[in-house]
């Protein structure tokens, strides 16, 4: 009986132990499933949003089979390896005589128990990387090869990225089974003596280096150590090497040492492909001896073979880094320095036409721009005069705030400024949405999430026309909209989708949303929208309360029922970057009127880019390094709907890849209805990028690329605060050879710092069939062209209009400095800039345009005039009929009028010359203090006076 029972006890063990590959698979699958489980609300709510806004099968499913399949593949990867080596490890350790069973399945139980653990994370991550491996299999090729290796760019892009993955997925498999391997051996407690001290971090470390430094003799039934053991060995050496040979690649994606090349040079190419190519191969070689276990290398009969391939292993890996730097600069110092612009001169050709080919500046129109005509008034009808901008964004933001806002629940982000059809022909205007400012909402759930759900409305204004109280002429105003144009008016003006949208919220509830505020009352309204997530039921009501961590109160609301609908990512940036984030958004967007629709939409660019050009300098968009960049794409977002319409601008390789990779997604240029078109604008981010590049790079000869005798730099222009800043680039309607068109615009100066002319005027074209072609205008080098900067300089310096400024910058007060246009005209150049003066208190200002300036440099007089009036036309006057009124540019202007002119001034200070003539005027607010005293000899010869009225 008792040796029944003792069969029947081994049979049992026996099948248990067979079986446990089959329980360690079970607790994988509960794992897996277990943190599906937590995933799963998550994960049905982006079902859910995908399918809401059109786009489930086109990205989220592909995603979707692209990151399971990938987790699979590396799961399984990962288990074969797993599982071999603890066949491996067993075998090992029953040769060692642990032939006790129970000890190896307690082993066995806790090592299958990591390993699930360990599987499930390296699978996680790796299967991270699954759009890396989209790219790779839907690649399109450049058709540019690098220089140096003969590679197709698209090489460096979506091939080389996925084999480093690769070799890191395979190398820290190998390394954390190595190292559990090692706390096995520790654990069993079976090699001889050292194994009989206490565990400490020391006898650990020490009996790795006793397991590496065994003889055959020491470790019974094992010639060297276990095969395993020198498989992963092997394996990490031969990666390791693998990963020094493929890092010579990175010496032409790299910006080089020296301040003209954009990746190798000569010297680097002497010693590091070659060098690398050595460490490579030896550290592989290492681990080919390692794999075989030949030759043993003795001293004094001690087996030394393992500590040997160590210590090389190291010294191969140390002077994989410093060899080669140092050959590299012995080679610079022996044979490049003494001559080294003829021996650098094919790379820098390199470095010049890739770059220039990775920022899209092969393409640009350049002209010489004489200006040699001697400009007059007729200039005034000119559109570039008539269009040019004096309401500048930072004036408008506090002007709308406290003319337009209505209601402190309401607010502007940064104005855009755009063209329309104003009284039948294209003009300039500047466009604000009125959105909700959450800050001043009572903060409850069922404020932020039910009542107050949308903006109203966009305000819409002139660039350059005023009303009688100086302040821009609006188009269109108050809730409701107010406006005499058709351009202007909407049937639509909810703003449920925005840039201020960043709260979820619910509509079609049995609560009514506030629409706006009137005097009669609050005037509510039901969304009658197609966007957000339909909450058709008890599954989908109990997934949105946990996603939102609003369980209690969503489920028990009385608010929310069958046609009650959620919508999510509503801020438009967040919104677009969750269908495709592998594009980078432009900062600034762009709402507009649709005039098809008749409602408002936001035009969001859309850039591609990436990091891993041959030979092209590295530069910054946003966060990002990047050193190829293309105007890819233009998403539409309609403020009502949240739909999202995507647009290939332009279809490089990348973009190529993008639309393999999501057939559907993105919609050919030409499919943008007209009405969308005529507000599409190049990308203010795109362009810096490309001019802060061009300001190096437009030298195109390597002699003179080499020396920088012709470097660039941006033009500054003098801030509020009269430091210098870098001039941002402006639109604007300008007159060009071909006609009129809307540009994107900037200028340059020498990168001499002590020099300050212009020497070039850059464009981009924002109208179709010309978007995007750029137009480089270069000066005559022979004479000197004041840049933007020079020209605030000698605004300050003029002793009549410096006076100005400082009265206008006097306690309470603040004077803004608009924009400085640059504005090329009939062969000439004109510029204008205007001037505000507001509150110093950010509660009550209200800026006013104080004057605009306009400076002519006579290119055939050589004379500079600096004049200012009230209007673009009443200052050019005083540059081409000398009038004797810079301020004023009707005449001589009545006291009580200009006091009636604006109702939100209490006072104003005028200031007058010997004639009573008014020459300056500053607007005293009733919140302000002031000091009013006599001024005597303002200017030379003209003696004013400063009188309080």
């Amino acid at each position: 009986m008792p040796d029944t029972f003792s069969d029947t006890e081994e049979y049992v063990l026996t099948r248990i132990s067979k079986m446990r590959p089959i329980i360690a698979a079970l607790v994988a699958l509960l794992l897996m499933f277990f943190i599906l489980l937590l995933r799963l609300p998550s994960f049905l709510l982006d079902y859910w949003w995908f399918d809401s806004v059109g786009f489930k099968d086109i990205v989220f499913m592909v995603n979707l089979k692209a990151h399971v399949g990938m987790f699979i593949g590396a799961a399984i990867v990962s288990s074969i390896l797993f599982y071999i080596n603890w066949k491996a490890v067993k075998s090992f350790i029953r040769k060692l005589g642990n032939d006790d069973a129970d000890s190896l399945d307690k082993i066995g139980n806790l090592y299958a128990s990591i390993s699930v653990i360990l599987i499930t994370i390296l699978s996680s991550i790796f299967a991270g990387y699954y759009f890396m491996f989209l790219q790779y299999f839907n690649q399109s090729p450049f058709g540019i090869l690098d220089p140096i290796f003969g590679n197709d760019v698209s090489f460096y892009v979506f091939t080389l990225p996925v084999i480093h993955k690769l070799l890191n997925f395979v190398f820290w498999i190998f390394a954390i089974l190595f190292v559990a391997d090692t706390i096995i051996w520790f654990f069993s407690n079976k090699i001889e003596e050292d194994f009989d001290k206490p565990p400490t971090s020391t006898s650990f470390l020490y009996t790795i280096y006793k397991l590496m430094t065994k003889s055959s003799e020491e470790i019974p039934g094992e010639r060297d150590l276990p095969i395993i053991s020198r498989i992963l060995c092997s394996g990490i050496m031969f990666i390791i090497g693998l990963k020094i040979y493929l890092s010579k690649y990175n010496l032409i994606t790299a910006t080089g040492g020296s301040n003209f090349l954009t990746g190798a040079g000569k010297n680097d190419l002497a010693a590091f492909p070659f060098w690398l190519t050595v460490f490579g191969g030896l550290i592989i070689l290492l681990g080919i001896i390692t794999l075989s276990g030949i030759p043993k290398l003795k001293n004094r009969n001690v087996d030394k073979k393992y500590p040997a391939i160590l210590i090389l292993f190291v010294v191969f890996i140390v002077g994989s880094v410093i060899i080669p730097s140092l050959w590299s600069s012995a080679y610079y110092k022996l044979n490049v320095v003494s001559s080294e612009q003829q021996v650098q001169m094919p790379y820098i050709e390199d470095s010049i036409n890739y770059t220039r080919a990775a920022y899209s500046l092969t393409g640009i129109d350049e002209e010489y721009y004489p200006n040699t005509v001697e400009l007059n008034s007729s200039i005034k009808s000119s559109p570039s005069i008539t269009n040019a901008r004096i309401f500048d964004w930072r004036a408008m933001i506090p002007f709308l705030q406290r003319s337009q806002a209505i209601e402190r629940i309401y607010t502007f982000n940064t104005p855009d400024v755009d063209r329309y059809l104003v009284n039948g022909s294209e003009g300039q205007v500047i466009i604000a949405a009125r959105e909700l400012n959450l800050n001043q909402i009572p903060q409850t759930w069922e404020n932020i999430h039910v009542i107050y759900t949308h903006g109203y409305g966009a305000v819409v204004g002139s660039v350059n026309k005023m009303g009688a109280d100086k302040m821009p002429l609006l188009y269109s105003y108050n809730i409701p909209s107010v406006s005499s144009n058709p351009e202007f008016r909407l049937k639509e003006e909810g703003i449920w989708y925005g840039e201020n949208t960043n709260d979820y919220i619910l509509t079609n509830t049995k609560r009514d949303e506030l629409d706006y505020p009137s005097s009669s009352g609050n005037v509510y309204t039901q969304y009658n929208g197609t966007g957000g997530i339909p909450i058709d039921g008890f599954l989908k009501k109990s997934v949105i309360g946990l996603e939102m961590s609003d369980f209690i109160k969503i489920m028990t609301s009385d608010y929310i029922n069958d046609n009650s609908r959620l919508h999510l990512y509503r801020n438009v940036d967040e919104r677009v970057a969750r269908v495709a984030p592998f594009l980078y958004y432009d900062e600034d967007n762009t709402i507009f009127i649709d005039k098809g629709a008749e409602n408002l939409k936001w035009m969001i660019s859309g850039i591609a880019y990436s990091d891993s050009y041959p030979y092209s300098d590295s530069s910054t968009l946003g966060n990002a390094s990047v050193n190829y960049v293309r105007d890819a794409a233009k998403v539409v977002v309609d403020s009502v709907n949240g739909t999202m319409d995507f647009y290939a601008v332009e279809k490089d390789p990348l973009m190529k890849t993008y639309m393999s990779i999501y057939p559907g997604l993105f919609k050919n240029i030409e499919e943008m209805p007209e009405s969308q078109k005529l507000h599409v604008k190049y990308s203010e981010d795109l362009f810096n990028v490309q001019t802060n590049e061009l300001s190096t790079f437009h030298m195109k000869d390597p002699e003179l690329y080499y020396t920088k005798q012709d470097q660039w730099k941006l033009s500054n222009e003098i801030s509020d605060s009269g430091e210098s800043q870098v001039a941002m680039p402006y639109n604007m309607i300008l007159e060009l050879q071909n006609g009129t068109s809307y540009v994107l615009m900037r200028t340059f100066n020498p990168a001499d710092p002590q020099k300050t002319n212009m020497v070039s005027w850059i464009s981009v074209n924002q109208d179709y069939p010309n978007y995007g072609k750029m137009l480089l205008y270069k000066f005559d080098k022979s004479r000197s062209l004041s840049g933007p900067a020079q020209i605030d300089a000698f605004i300050n310096q003029d002793k009549e209009f410096s006076s100005m400024l400082t009265l206008w910058g006097q306690q309470g007060s603040t004077v803004i400095r608009g924009n400085l246009l640059v504005i090329p005209v009939e062969k000439g150049v004109i510029n204008i800039k205007p001037i505000y003066i507001a509150s110093s208190s950010s509660t009550n200002s209200m800026p006013e345009l104080a004057a605009v300036i306009v400076f002519y440099e006579n290119p055939v007089t050589g004379e500079r005039n600096l004049k200012w009036g009230d209007t673009v036309e009443g200052a050019l006057d005083q540059i081409f009929t000398g009038g004797n009124n810079p301020i004023s540019s009707s005449g001589q202007t009545n006291i009580k009028q200009e006091l009636s002119a604006n109702p939100r001034i209490a006072m104003k200070i005028l200031i007058l010359n010997n004639n009573g003539e008014i020459v300056g005027t500053i607007p005293i607010q009733s919140n302000q203090s002031f000091v009013v005293q006599p001024v005597a000899a303002l200017t030379s010869g003209n003696n004013s006076s400063a009188v309080a009225a």
